[in-house]
């Protein structure tokens, strides 16, 4: 997959997280979840994916399948997904 240009996401987008979930004692789930874009900032997007089951550091994905950034938790529990700039950023690509 290659990484989504961000200047060109929108609020109302739709929206994909894809994952699997590891619990203790269980088979490993495969989840995606669908979703739309709730807001946008430097540091996060926003969707209205709610997941019980912790997702962190899976990927968000636009529609045509470019990664838009990494889910995390945030201190509500929240899923919110850092923006691939800001990753790539960080680790210097």
């Amino acid at each position: 997959a290659g990484f989504a240009d961000l200047d060109r996401i929108r609020i109302g987008e739709r929206v994909f997280l894809v994952g699997i979930v590891f619990e203790k004692g269980v088979t490993p789930k495969k989840i995606v979840n669908e979703g739309i874009v709730k807001s946008l900032s430097e540091n996060s997007i926003q969707t209205n994916i709610y997941e019980k089951n912790t997702l962190a550091g899976s990927p968000l994905f636009n529609i045509e399948g470019s990664v838009l950034g990494l889910n995390t938790i945030d201190q509500e529990g929240k899923i919110v997904t850092i923006p691939i700039a800001k990753i790539r950023s960080f680790i210097g690509f």
